[in-house]
């Protein structure tokens, strides 16, 4: 499972499961949480040369930049190439979830979600090394 010192941003353009999201994380004893509205928020926090970010939990449905966009933004950068992203949609539809996988997102969870879940997904990227988080989106991209 990831270190409870692992630095999190948790986006999406509903406050309320932006606090849900963050609250169970906070349970479980993560403590470095950042939370963004939008995707420009979040380009702004990986911006900054101070911070140096783990794990992104990203909705799919937002207001200018959609997920999807995003990630393809910053997998675009050597920085963020090796971060783990998680999306939490309520998109269901075959075509977003692979749209998601395509453009580099790790993991995919559908809303409503459940705390068991939401973990049993972090530990699934968690224990990818880089290398098999690569690979995956090398695979994926290339319609394997």
């Amino acid at each position: 499972m990831f270190p409870k010192k692992t630095k999190i941003i948790v986006c999406d353009d509903s406050k309320l499961s932006r606090r849900v999201i963050t609250n169970t994380l906070i349970e479980e004893g993560y403590t470095a949480i950042q939370q963004a509205e939008d995707a420009m928020k979040v380009i702004d926090y990986f911006q900054r040369k101070e911070e140096r970010y783990d794990l992104l939990l990203l909705d799919f449905n937002m207001p200018g930049m959609n997920g999807v966009e995003l990630i393809q933004n910053i997998r675009a950068s050597k920085n963020y190439r090796s971060l783990r992203v998680i999306m939490i949609s309520a998109e269901s539809e075959k075509s977003v979830i692979l749209s998601a996988l395509k453009s580099g997102v790790n993991d995919f969870l559908l809303k409503p979600i459940t705390k068991e879940d939401l973990l049993k997904k972090m530990e699934s990227v968690w224990n990818k090394t880089p290398m098999d988080l690569q690979s995956d989106i090398i695979d994926r991209s290339m319609g394997t």
